[in-house]
């Protein structure tokens, strides 16, 4: 028996003597308001779920929620969930979580919280971490994406201007103003862009398929991708086939089976939120899938505190570089502990080892 089997199988034997819940509501730092077309956010309202074994081993996760869903949805959701974990065999959370991801988006936080706290404990156990333990390299990083909040054309081209071309990726985000000024914007970005660089022109679904088929066919350019032009899935895919650029796909990616119908549609380009799909299993499963396929893919979440940040950056190294779009450090705007992420160098960001 080699040490990991070993490891694993005296983590199997543990049980949950414990669970607790806490608030963990960092506010954007220096005062500032995040926005985009469906919500402005100053403070990020999430919990850090403890798990303590029987045998005294303690484990964290980050519960991460989206703004989709009511705050009295999660916390219910979450106590119900809280109250089951109590005595619970180790062994027993991967069927565990499975239940709990049927329950839907308001599972969703505390199952990714539950799941990163088993790969914390395995991770304590076997001395490996997380990205190894999810199936990639042990250490690397990705193109960082710079996120900027929606604003004038004028304030968010001064930002892309003042990045100097550092940032390989930029995400402008859009559909809060008239489709016309978002169109100007697209414009004024592209011109500000250096030849290297790669803009994601983010509606956050605030468009219809008929705005979407009128406006957006007409902007082409190799350094953009449209993202999310409209809400749904469907009308995504009824809109992807007129655009000069591609499209990448992210809110409307919901759960496995939408990831997989994406990749038999002949969609390009994917964006895995692993607080989403319940967990790093599962957005493990998904990059891997997408990988398989031939997508090129990003993955990142909500704004968070350096937990989800970081399985976040954990998955996201094991993609293939001629296939990764980047991630985002998602604590860069919160004012939050850090010390899980890295920036090796200008524009690369990735767990810390």
């Amino acid at each position: 028996m080699g040490p990991f089997t070993h490891a694993l199988g005296e983590l199997q034997h543990m049980k949950i003597a414990h669970a607790e819940l806490s608030p963990f509501e960092p506010r954007f730092s220096d005062g500032k308001t995040y926005v985009m077309s469906t919500l402005e956010q100053s403070v990020i309202h999430h919990s850090l779920l403890t798990i303590t074994t029987d045998s005294g081993v303690t484990a964290r996760g980050e519960v991460a929620r989206f703004s989709s869903v009511g705050r009295d949805d999660y916390e219910r959701a979450e106590m119900r969930a809280l109250a089951e974990l109590e005595g619970v065999c180790l062994s027993d959370i991967p069927g565990l979580l499975n239940q709990w991801r049927q329950r839907g988006l308001p599972t969703r936080g505390i199952s990714f919280a539950l799941d990163s706290a088993w790969h914390d404990l395995l991770s304590q156990q076997t001395g490996l971490p997380l990205a190894s333990l999810l199936g990639g390299p042990a250490s690397g990083d990705v193109p960082e994406i710079l996120s900027l909040s929606a604003g004038s054309v004028e304030d968010t081209v001064a930002s892309i201007r003042a990045d100097g071309g550092v940032s390989p990726v930029i995400q402008i985000k859009l559909g809060v103003d008239a489709i016309d000024v978002d169109v100007a914007c697209v414009r004024e970005v592209l011109s500000a862009l250096e030849s290297h660089q790669l803009v994601l022109a983010d509606f956050n679904g605030a468009l219809s398929v008929d705005t979407a088929l009128s406006v957006l066919p007409g902007i082409a350019d190799s350094r953009l991708m449209w993202e999310d032009p409209c809400l749904s899935y469907e009308d995504n895919l009824a809109v992807a086939p007129s655009l000069s650029s591609p499209m990448m796909l992210d809110m409307c990616l919901a759960d496995l089976s939408i990831i997989a119908r994406a990749i038999r549609d002949g969609l390009d380009v994917v964006c895995i939120k692993p607080a989403k799909l319940g967990g790093v299993s599962a957005a493990r499963v998904a990059r891997d899938m997408c990988v398989s396929a031939g997508l090129k893919v990003r993955i990142d979440g909500p704004w968070s505190g350096q937990l989800c940040a970081h399985a976040a950056l954990a998955l996201a190294i094991g993609i293939p570089h001629e296939q990764c779009i980047g991630s985002i450090d998602l604590t860069e705007p919160i004012d939050t502990e850090r010390d899980m992420i890295a920036h090796p160098a200008p524009g690369r960001v990735g767990p810390a080892c």
